[in-house]
């Protein structure tokens, strides 16, 4: 399972959206199953979706955080 599946098996993108005080819609950019259309995760948002979830920032954005 990749890192988008696990975070939107998560919680709603409307639950994962409350707690980051954003909107729905910046979640179903990120959580998108059409690669081309995804928006990458901001990595202050991986920071907070780390807290969140569990999932480490280095797996949210390896490109920034490495792994």
């Amino acid at each position: 399972m990749d890192v988008i599946e696990r975070i939107s098996n998560f919680g709603t993108q409307q639950f994962i959206a409350d707690s980051l005080g954003i909107n729905q819609s910046n979640v179903g950019a990120w959580l998108t199953k059409n690669k081309s259309k995804r928006i990458e995760i901001p990595p202050n948002r991986a920071r907070q979706l780390e807290r969140l979830t569990g999932i480490p920032r280095e797996q949210i954005r390896s490109d920034i955080f490495g792994e």
